[in-house]
């Protein structure tokens, strides 16, 4: 059972699951990456923006 926004990434959505392959994500202008790292990071970011309200 996924409990947190944590296990969410580091078990489903990180890759498959058929192929072991990681999934990858390319955002308009920049690199691809790991969706994983860019999840995490986009966790971050948002957690920062979102700390005093």
């Amino acid at each position: 059972m996924i409990i947190g926004k944590l296990q969410f990434i580091e078990y489903s959505a990180t890759k498959s699951t058929v192929t072991g392959r990681d999934y990858r994500v390319k955002c308009a202008g920049q690199r691809t990456v790991k969706t994983k790292d860019w999840l995490l990071q986009e966790l971050q970011n948002y957690r920062k923006q979102h700390k005093s309200m």
